[in-house]
Protein backbone atom coordinates (compact mmCIF):
# COMPACT_ATOMS: atom_id res chain seq x y z
CA UNK A 1 0.00 0.00 0.00
CA UNK A 2 1.07 3.26 -0.94
CA UNK A 3 2.83 5.22 2.39
CA UNK A 4 3.37 8.81 3.44
CA UNK A 5 7.36 10.68 1.96
CA UNK A 6 8.20 10.58 6.14
CA UNK A 7 7.72 6.49 5.66
CA UNK A 8 9.45 6.16 2.31
CA UNK A 9 13.44 6.07 3.37
CA UNK A 10 15.44 3.79 1.43
CA UNK A 11 15.85 2.40 -2.05
CA UNK A 12 13.01 1.29 -4.55
CA UNK A 13 15.34 0.22 -6.94
CA UNK A 14 15.37 -2.98 -6.08
CA UNK A 15 14.11 -6.22 -8.10
CA UNK A 16 11.09 -7.86 -7.27
CA UNK A 17 13.41 -10.84 -6.16
CA UNK A 18 12.63 -10.55 -2.58
CA UNK A 19 15.46 -9.38 -0.92
CA UNK A 20 15.00 -5.71 -1.79
CA UNK A 21 11.77 -3.35 -2.31
CA UNK A 22 9.57 -2.91 -5.18
CA UNK A 23 9.46 -0.21 -7.41
CA UNK A 24 7.80 2.42 -7.57
CA UNK A 25 6.77 4.15 -4.40
CA UNK A 26 4.94 1.15 -3.02
CA UNK A 27 6.63 0.18 -0.11
CA UNK A 28 6.48 -3.81 1.32
CA UNK A 29 8.34 -4.10 3.85
CA UNK A 30 7.94 -1.66 6.53
CA UNK A 31 10.16 -0.32 9.28
CA UNK A 32 11.34 -3.44 11.52
CA UNK A 33 9.84 -6.24 8.47
CA UNK A 34 13.15 -4.69 6.45
CA UNK A 35 15.46 -6.75 8.11
CA UNK A 36 18.76 -9.02 8.19
CA UNK A 37 19.44 -11.48 11.59
CA UNK A 38 22.83 -12.48 10.58
CA UNK A 39 23.86 -8.65 10.16
CA UNK A 40 21.75 -6.95 12.73
CA UNK A 41 19.44 -8.34 15.52
CA UNK A 42 15.96 -6.25 15.91
CA UNK A 43 16.58 -3.05 18.49
CA UNK A 44 14.40 -0.89 19.79
CA UNK A 45 11.06 -2.94 19.22
CA UNK A 46 8.89 -0.73 20.79
CA UNK A 47 9.43 1.03 17.36
CA UNK A 48 7.61 -0.95 15.03
CA UNK A 49 8.17 1.39 12.05
CA UNK A 50 11.46 3.03 12.37
CA UNK A 51 14.22 1.92 10.40
CA UNK A 52 17.38 -0.33 11.89
CA UNK A 53 19.45 -1.48 9.26
CA UNK A 54 20.27 0.93 6.07
CA UNK A 55 18.13 0.15 3.06
CA UNK A 56 20.91 1.70 0.36
CA UNK A 57 23.79 -0.58 1.13
CA UNK A 58 22.11 -3.92 3.07
CA UNK A 59 19.37 -6.29 1.43
CA UNK A 60 16.73 -7.95 3.52
CA UNK A 61 17.14 -11.19 4.13
CA UNK A 62 14.40 -13.23 2.82
CA UNK A 63 12.20 -15.54 4.51
CA UNK A 64 10.99 -19.06 3.42
CA UNK A 65 8.27 -20.78 5.33
CA UNK A 66 5.48 -23.36 5.01
CA UNK A 67 1.80 -23.40 6.35
CA UNK A 68 -1.04 -25.31 6.39
CA UNK A 69 -5.11 -25.24 7.12
CA UNK A 70 -6.70 -27.80 8.07
CA UNK A 71 -10.91 -28.15 8.62
CA UNK A 72 -12.87 -31.09 10.09
CA UNK A 73 -12.24 -32.89 13.29
CA UNK A 74 -8.24 -32.39 12.72
CA UNK A 75 -9.19 -28.70 13.35
CA UNK A 76 -11.12 -29.68 16.46
CA UNK A 77 -8.03 -31.24 17.59
CA UNK A 78 -6.12 -28.34 17.60
CA UNK A 79 -8.78 -26.52 18.98
CA UNK A 80 -8.77 -28.86 21.63
CA UNK A 81 -5.09 -28.45 22.04
CA UNK A 82 -5.60 -24.63 22.34
CA UNK A 83 -7.95 -25.13 24.90
CA UNK A 84 -6.45 -27.37 27.34
CA UNK A 85 -3.27 -24.95 27.12
CA UNK A 86 -5.57 -22.14 28.17
CA UNK A 87 -7.29 -23.68 30.46
CA UNK A 88 -4.15 -25.06 32.28
CA UNK A 89 -2.78 -21.80 32.03
CA UNK A 90 -5.62 -20.02 33.56
CA UNK A 91 -5.47 -22.31 36.79
CA UNK A 92 -1.77 -22.09 36.98
CA UNK A 93 -0.99 -18.49 36.67
CA UNK A 94 -2.38 -16.22 39.28
CA UNK A 95 -2.92 -13.21 37.01
CA UNK A 96 -5.32 -15.15 34.83
CA UNK A 97 -7.61 -16.32 37.14
CA UNK A 98 -10.02 -13.38 36.82
CA UNK A 99 -13.43 -13.68 35.53
CA UNK A 100 -11.83 -11.95 32.55
CA UNK A 101 -10.24 -14.65 31.51
CA UNK A 102 -12.65 -17.32 30.62
CA UNK A 103 -12.39 -20.92 31.39
CA UNK A 104 -13.22 -22.60 27.71
CA UNK A 105 -15.38 -25.41 26.46
CA UNK A 106 -14.28 -27.87 23.37
CA UNK A 107 -16.88 -28.33 20.86
CA UNK A 108 -18.38 -31.72 19.97
CA UNK A 109 -17.26 -33.74 17.49
CA UNK A 110 -20.29 -34.40 15.91
CA UNK A 111 -20.45 -31.39 14.44
CA UNK A 112 -17.14 -31.16 13.25
CA UNK A 113 -17.87 -32.40 9.51
CA UNK A 114 -20.23 -29.52 9.36
CA UNK A 115 -17.98 -27.12 7.17
CA UNK A 116 -19.57 -23.79 6.72
CA UNK A 117 -16.06 -22.37 4.69
CA UNK A 118 -13.59 -24.43 3.37
CA UNK A 119 -9.97 -23.07 1.17
CA UNK A 120 -10.19 -23.25 -2.13
CA UNK A 121 -8.72 -25.97 -3.66
CA UNK A 122 -8.59 -28.00 -0.54
CA UNK A 123 -8.00 -31.72 -0.55
CA UNK A 124 -9.39 -34.38 1.16
CA UNK A 125 -7.17 -36.44 3.50
CA UNK A 126 -6.10 -38.16 6.09
CA UNK A 127 -4.96 -36.14 9.02
CA UNK A 128 -3.80 -36.71 12.56
CA UNK A 129 -2.63 -33.36 14.67
CA UNK A 130 0.79 -34.19 16.56
CA UNK A 131 2.24 -32.15 19.28
CA UNK A 132 5.29 -31.80 21.74
CA UNK A 133 3.46 -31.51 25.59
CA UNK A 134 4.29 -32.02 28.78
CA UNK A 135 2.93 -31.35 32.26
CA UNK A 136 4.57 -27.67 32.25
CA UNK A 137 3.04 -26.62 29.42
CA UNK A 138 -0.17 -29.19 28.73
CA UNK A 139 -0.94 -30.17 32.56
CA UNK A 140 -0.85 -33.99 31.00
CA UNK A 141 0.62 -36.47 33.49
CA UNK A 142 3.09 -38.08 30.82
CA UNK A 143 4.96 -36.65 28.14
CA UNK A 144 3.99 -36.56 24.26
CA UNK A 145 6.41 -36.67 21.76
CA UNK A 146 4.48 -37.42 18.87
CA UNK A 147 5.92 -35.71 16.45
CA UNK A 148 9.27 -36.88 16.69
CA UNK A 149 7.44 -40.58 16.36
CA UNK A 150 6.13 -39.34 13.49
CA UNK A 151 9.17 -38.46 11.90
CA UNK A 152 11.07 -41.52 12.71
CA UNK A 153 8.02 -43.81 11.46
CA UNK A 154 7.56 -41.79 8.01
CA UNK A 155 11.67 -41.73 7.39
CA UNK A 156 11.87 -45.47 8.17
CA UNK A 157 8.55 -46.70 6.15
CA UNK A 158 9.58 -43.97 3.25
CA UNK A 159 10.50 -46.21 -0.03
CA UNK A 160 11.46 -43.50 -2.47
CA UNK A 161 12.73 -40.38 -1.51
CA UNK A 162 12.21 -37.79 1.61
CA UNK A 163 12.07 -34.45 1.33
CA UNK A 164 12.77 -32.18 4.37
CA UNK A 165 12.73 -28.37 5.31
CA UNK A 166 13.82 -26.86 8.50
CA UNK A 167 15.60 -24.00 10.24
CA UNK A 168 17.76 -26.36 12.37
CA UNK A 169 19.51 -29.72 11.60
CA UNK A 170 20.57 -31.23 15.27
CA UNK A 171 20.47 -35.16 15.19
CA UNK A 172 22.18 -37.67 15.75
CA UNK A 173 22.24 -39.27 19.06
CA UNK A 174 24.81 -39.98 21.60
CA UNK A 175 22.75 -39.63 24.43
CA UNK A 176 24.66 -37.05 26.08
CA UNK A 177 24.15 -33.71 23.90
CA UNK A 178 21.58 -34.88 21.42
CA UNK A 179 19.04 -37.60 22.31
CA UNK A 180 16.52 -37.52 19.04
CA UNK A 181 16.72 -40.04 16.52
CA UNK A 182 15.98 -37.81 13.28
CA UNK A 183 19.60 -38.37 11.48
CA UNK A 184 19.74 -41.72 12.65
CA UNK A 185 16.65 -42.99 10.80
CA UNK A 186 17.67 -41.04 7.82
CA UNK A 187 21.39 -42.84 7.91
CA UNK A 188 19.76 -46.34 8.66
CA UNK A 189 17.19 -45.78 5.82
CA UNK A 190 19.88 -45.19 3.43
CA UNK A 191 22.06 -47.78 4.66
CA UNK A 192 18.93 -50.24 4.08
CA UNK A 193 18.83 -48.95 0.29
CA UNK A 194 22.07 -49.42 -0.31
CA UNK A 195 22.11 -53.03 0.86
CA UNK A 196 18.84 -53.83 -0.98
CA UNK A 197 20.23 -52.04 -4.28
CA UNK A 198 17.56 -49.97 -4.54
CA UNK A 199 17.33 -46.05 -5.28
CA UNK A 200 16.58 -43.86 -3.10
CA UNK A 201 16.68 -40.11 -2.44
CA UNK A 202 17.34 -37.78 0.57
CA UNK A 203 16.90 -33.83 0.47
CA UNK A 204 17.62 -31.51 3.20
CA UNK A 205 17.24 -28.30 2.74
CA UNK A 206 18.35 -25.62 6.11
CA UNK A 207 19.38 -21.95 6.03
CA UNK A 208 23.06 -21.58 4.80
CA UNK A 209 23.42 -19.76 8.28
CA UNK A 210 21.81 -19.56 11.40
CA UNK A 211 19.50 -16.89 11.94
CA UNK A 212 21.69 -15.09 14.71
CA UNK A 213 23.53 -12.42 14.67
CA UNK A 214 27.16 -12.62 14.11
CA UNK A 215 30.72 -12.91 11.93
CA UNK A 216 31.46 -16.56 10.98
CA UNK A 217 34.93 -15.20 10.16
CA UNK A 218 35.82 -14.44 13.81
CA UNK A 219 36.46 -16.79 16.83
CA UNK A 220 34.16 -17.15 20.06
CA UNK A 221 30.95 -19.02 21.00
CA UNK A 222 28.43 -17.24 20.12
CA UNK A 223 24.74 -18.52 19.17
CA UNK A 224 25.54 -18.55 15.18
CA UNK A 225 28.88 -20.46 15.96
CA UNK A 226 27.33 -22.96 18.13
CA UNK A 227 24.22 -23.76 16.24
CA UNK A 228 26.14 -24.36 12.85
CA UNK A 229 29.02 -27.01 15.23
CA UNK A 230 25.27 -28.90 16.05
CA UNK A 231 24.37 -28.77 12.42
CA UNK A 232 27.72 -29.45 10.92
CA UNK A 233 27.41 -32.47 13.73
CA UNK A 234 24.84 -34.05 12.58
CA UNK A 235 25.54 -33.55 8.82
CA UNK A 236 28.77 -34.46 8.46
CA UNK A 237 31.67 -34.34 11.13
CA UNK A 238 31.92 -37.02 13.50
CA UNK A 239 31.25 -41.14 13.52
CA UNK A 240 27.43 -40.16 15.31
CA UNK A 241 26.91 -37.84 11.51
CA UNK A 242 24.59 -38.75 9.15
CA UNK A 243 27.49 -38.88 6.47
CA UNK A 244 30.19 -40.42 9.21
CA UNK A 245 27.57 -43.22 9.60
CA UNK A 246 27.10 -44.20 5.91
CA UNK A 247 31.12 -43.03 5.00
CA UNK A 248 32.22 -46.22 7.34
CA UNK A 249 29.68 -49.02 5.12
CA UNK A 250 29.08 -47.67 1.69
CA UNK A 251 32.02 -45.11 1.59
CA UNK A 252 31.79 -42.05 -1.04
CA UNK A 253 28.17 -43.94 -2.40
CA UNK A 254 26.08 -41.70 0.06
CA UNK A 255 26.14 -38.82 -2.55
CA UNK A 256 23.85 -40.79 -4.61
CA UNK A 257 21.76 -40.56 -1.76
CA UNK A 258 21.69 -37.24 0.17
CA UNK A 259 21.84 -33.60 -0.50
CA UNK A 260 21.99 -30.88 1.65
CA UNK A 261 20.80 -27.72 0.07
CA UNK A 262 20.41 -24.29 1.39
CA UNK A 263 18.76 -21.41 -1.00
CA UNK A 264 19.85 -18.00 -2.05
CA UNK A 265 18.80 -14.94 -4.04
CA UNK A 266 19.71 -12.44 -5.88
CA UNK A 267 18.99 -8.75 -7.01
CA UNK A 268 20.26 -5.01 -7.55
CA UNK A 269 20.24 -2.18 -5.01
CA UNK A 270 21.32 1.54 -5.85
CA UNK A 271 22.96 0.12 -9.36
CA UNK A 272 24.88 -2.85 -7.79
CA UNK A 273 24.75 -6.34 -7.76
CA UNK A 274 23.59 -8.23 -3.99
CA UNK A 275 22.99 -11.48 -2.86
CA UNK A 276 21.65 -12.98 0.37
CA UNK A 277 20.54 -16.11 1.52
CA UNK A 278 16.82 -16.94 1.92
CA UNK A 279 16.31 -17.96 5.85
CA UNK A 280 14.49 -21.22 5.63
CA UNK A 281 12.36 -21.42 8.77
CA UNK A 282 9.49 -24.54 7.63
CA UNK A 283 9.45 -27.28 9.90
CA UNK A 284 8.38 -30.01 6.85
CA UNK A 285 8.66 -33.27 5.65
CA UNK A 286 7.41 -35.08 2.31
CA UNK A 287 7.84 -38.57 1.53
CA UNK A 288 6.89 -40.88 -1.06
CA UNK A 289 4.63 -38.03 -2.44
CA UNK A 290 2.20 -39.25 -0.43
CA UNK A 291 2.89 -38.12 3.16
CA UNK A 292 3.30 -34.73 4.69
CA UNK A 293 4.10 -33.41 8.06
CA UNK A 294 3.93 -29.44 8.80
CA UNK A 295 3.66 -28.03 12.02
CA UNK A 296 5.96 -25.48 14.12
CA UNK A 297 8.73 -28.07 15.43
CA UNK A 298 12.04 -27.54 14.50
CA UNK A 299 14.61 -30.85 13.89
CA UNK A 300 16.73 -30.50 17.75
CA UNK A 301 16.10 -31.84 20.77
CA UNK A 302 14.12 -29.00 22.41
CA UNK A 303 11.20 -29.30 20.10
CA UNK A 304 11.04 -33.37 19.51
CA UNK A 305 11.51 -34.43 22.84
CA UNK A 306 8.19 -33.56 24.29
CA UNK A 307 9.32 -32.20 27.78
CA UNK A 308 11.19 -29.24 26.45
CA UNK A 309 9.11 -26.40 24.09
CA UNK A 310 5.23 -26.93 23.22
CA UNK A 311 4.86 -27.75 19.76
CA UNK A 312 2.35 -28.81 16.96
CA UNK A 313 1.95 -30.23 13.74
CA UNK A 314 -0.18 -31.83 11.48
CA UNK A 315 0.37 -35.58 9.64
CA UNK A 316 -1.27 -35.87 6.47
CA UNK A 317 -1.87 -39.04 4.35
CA UNK A 318 -3.25 -38.52 1.24
CA UNK A 319 -6.46 -40.46 0.23
CA UNK A 320 -7.24 -38.52 -3.34
CA UNK A 321 -4.79 -39.98 -5.88
CA UNK A 322 -3.48 -39.12 -9.07
CA UNK A 323 -1.39 -40.56 -12.22
CA UNK A 324 2.09 -40.11 -11.85
CA UNK A 325 5.75 -41.40 -12.58
CA UNK A 326 7.86 -42.51 -9.82
CA UNK A 327 11.58 -44.02 -10.46
CA UNK A 328 10.68 -44.81 -14.18
CA UNK A 329 7.46 -46.53 -13.28
CA UNK A 330 3.60 -45.69 -12.93
CA UNK A 331 3.03 -44.50 -9.49
CA UNK A 332 0.03 -43.34 -7.59
CA UNK A 333 0.68 -39.72 -6.03
CA UNK A 334 -1.18 -37.94 -3.33
CA UNK A 335 -2.48 -34.91 -5.02
CA UNK A 336 -1.71 -32.84 -1.55
CA UNK A 337 1.77 -34.61 -0.81
CA UNK A 338 2.98 -34.45 -4.36
CA UNK A 339 1.31 -30.52 -4.97
CA UNK A 340 3.37 -29.10 -2.41
CA UNK A 341 6.28 -31.24 -3.20
CA UNK A 342 6.11 -29.63 -6.98
CA UNK A 343 5.90 -25.96 -5.53
CA UNK A 344 8.79 -26.48 -3.23
CA UNK A 345 10.98 -27.79 -5.96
Amino acid sequence: SSVDSDSCKGSVHSLKTGVGELLGETRFWHGKDYCNFVFKDWVQLDKPFADFIDRYTMPRMPWHDIASVVHGKAARDVARHFIQRWNFTKIMKSKYRSLSYPFLLPKSQRTADELNYQVPEAVNAKVQVLRSATDWSAGIKYHEESIHSAYVNVIENSKHYIYIENQFFISCADDKLVSNRIGDAIAHRILKAYRENKRYRVYIVIPLLPGFEGDISTGGGNALQAIMHFNYRTMCRGENSILGQLKAEIGDQWINYISFCGLRNYAELEGKLITELIYVHSKLLIADDNTVIIGSANINDRSMLGKRDSEMAVIVEDTNMVASVMDGEDFKAGRFAQSLRLQCF
